[in-house]
């Protein structure tokens, strides 16, 4: 089974950014982190990352379930230097 949330949405340069905290722990939707940095990424592009980083959850958003792929905190920073752009240095902070 995989579990269900409602994230925490926040906008960045007019672009949604979905995510929660579970167990302490943040974790963002795959697909709103590629779309703010400009890259065509999917679960393939996770296959780098430990397991431990990456998971699969039912969001909430705007009244719609959508099936998403999350990854964590430290995954998200993988993500963002090994696709390296110099315009998405903002995204760590």
């Amino acid at each position: 089974m995989t579990d269900c949330f409602e994230p925490q949405i926040f906008i960045r340069h007019h672009r949604q950014l979905r995510a929660l905290q579970l167990e302490s722990q943040a974790w963002f939707c795959l697909q709103d982190t590629a779309r703010l940095m400009g890259k065509p990424l999917d679960e393939r592009a996770t296959y780098k990352l430990d397991p431990d980083q990456r998971r699969t959850a039912w969001l909430n958003s705007n009244g719609q379930w959508s099936k998403q792929l999350l990854i964590s905190e430290s995954g998200r920073f993988a993500i963002l230097v090994h696709h390296y752009v110099p315009e998405n240095r903002a995204l760590r902070h």
